[in-house]
């Protein structure tokens, strides 16, 4: 009897050294958690950046060997990395990555940019995160403007999609009202600074990736089939053991979000109601108080209105007066100027002056201009004896909308830095500058000129 049960203890050791050197080949892929963390730097209270600083130093606890972790601080321009580190058995990184979540500075002066250290971190992932189940926690108050909301919502989608959970703490009196309903649609999850366990949020992502791995991993049939004895513990092969069956854990669902409105304060309140720790009778004495003062205040304003009254008046007449006589002094003043700058207008008449090379043509008075052609042909208007030019090369005249070129030679000319091709038209804005070849150009103006100085030079050149 005594043989029996040694031989039977004997076995249940093996048995059980067996069924642990099983549960280390089953799982494969070693359960590691690469974090992510995002910490928003924008200014907030210190009571606030103070539980931040928990709650981060809260993730850092909650990983093990292997595990790695990065920090990113969301800034107003490109994110920095504060801490990349793996997470070793000795713990010789502890207090240096504590050091770095203490000293974390928050005081800038306008709201951290998340969305872009989101795209860093899920660079960051792809590149790092291949044998690590990656998860990604944004720290931040949550107040933030409804177009970064979008943005965060688009990268936490190209998140989802990678298998990669992404859970937002903020706080729940401050997030923004579009970010809160995002969670409640399950885009992402989401806790609230004051009460919440990432600990059990990043255990519940870790359980999932074991069970993951149990799953994927390939065992063949005949180690997962439980051999059970057939009668005595005798008669148990010791060769053959038990497979591992994986513990079942069981996940944790995300916090659903259900948005409260609060009670508004109301705008008005009743004058005879005490205010909160403010007995009935202080009440009474206060609101009287401040009543006496409204009325001597307003007798007081009233007194000192009817006592400047006069004086604004007479001010008023004051300047009213001498508004008057600088009026009509300036008025006087613009009419001579005005009249002598149009008696000397009479004796001005506005010519078309025209340049070629070194000539000076008047092509007469813009009112009665005429058809001008210009052109190495007879009867051009104005001559130029160059092979380039053709014959009639370039005309001008007047029609209702002002003065108008055309262009007759068969290659393009260029007006005013705007070429025109053959037979086409165009307004001439003075003055202008005509290329009709790349050798000939043709400056033309506007130029007064007094009536009893005038000489028909257009006439005197043809001659």
């Amino acid at each position: 009897m005594k043989r029996l049960i040694s031989i039977s203890l004997i076995l249940l050791v093996l048995a059980s050294l067996s069924y642990g050197g099983e549960n280390i080949s089953a799982e494969g892929i070693k359960p590691n958690i690469f974090a992510g963390v995002i910490r928003d730097t924008s200014p907030t209270s210190e009571k606030n950046w103070n539980l931040q600083n928990a709650l981060n130093i809260e993730v850092f606890h909650s990983l093990r060997e292997g595990d790695r972790l990065k920090e990113l601080l969301a800034r107003p321009g490109k994110p920095s990395i504060l801490i990349d580190s793996i997470i070793t058995a000795d713990g010789s990184e502890k207090n240096y990555i504590l050091n770095n979540i203490s000293g974390i500075s928050k005081e800038w002066l306008s709201s951290a940019d998340i969305a872009r250290a989101m795209e860093a971190a899920f660079d960051s992932f792809i590149e790092k995160g291949k044998n690590y189940q990656c998860l990604l926690i944004i720290i931040t108050k949550g107040q933030m403007s409804n177009d970064h909301v979008a943005y965060i919502c688009r990268y936490a989608g190209a998140f989802k999609a990678r298998g990669w959970p992404v859970c937002i703490v903020c706080d729940k009196e401050q997030a923004n009202r579009t970010l809160l309903v995002a969670a409640n649609n399950r885009e992402f999850d989401v806790q609230f600074t004051d009460k919440t366990s990432l600990s059990d949020w990043i255990d519940n992502v870790r359980g999932t990736f074991v069970r993951k791995s149990s799953k994927d991993t390939k065992i063949q049939k005949d180690e997962l089939e439980l051999k059970i004895p057939d009668k005595q513990p005798s008669k148990v092969e010791t060769g053959k053991t038990a497979p591992y069956v994986p513990p079942v854990e069981t996940a944790k669902s995300p916090i659903e979000v259900k948005i409260v409105e609060l009670p508004r304060k109301k705008a008005f309140v009743d004058a005879n109601k005490p205010m909160e720790g403010q007995t009935q009778a202080k009440a009474k004495v206060k609101q009287g108080a401040g009543a006496d003062n409204k009325v001597n205040d307003s007798k007081k304003r009233k007194s000192s209105v009817l006592d400047i009254i006069p004086i604004a008046i007479l001010l008023t007449m004051i300047l009213g007066a001498i508004g008057s006589i600088l009026y009509a002094t300036s008025k006087s003043t613009s009419k001579s100027t005005s009249q002598k700058a149009a008696d000397a207008d009479e004796n001005k008449q506005h010519h078309l002056i025209a340049f070629v090379f070194d000539q000076r043509y008047d092509l007469g008075p813009l009112d009665t201009l005429g058809e001008i052609t210009i052109g190495k042909g007879i009867g051009s208007t104005i001559y130029i004896d160059n092979e380039t030019i053709e014959d009639k090369h370039l005309r001008i005249f007047r029609n209702r909308n002002g003065l108008k070129v055309q262009n007759l030679a068969l290659s393009p000319i260029i007006v005013n830095g705007s070429e025109l091709t053959h037979r086409q038209k165009t307004i001439l804005d003075l003055p202008a500058d005509i290329e009709l070849t790349p050798e000939v150009t043709v400056t033309i103006l506007s130029e007064p000129l007094e009536q009893d100085k005038e000489a028909n030079s257009y006439e005197t050149e043809n001659i």
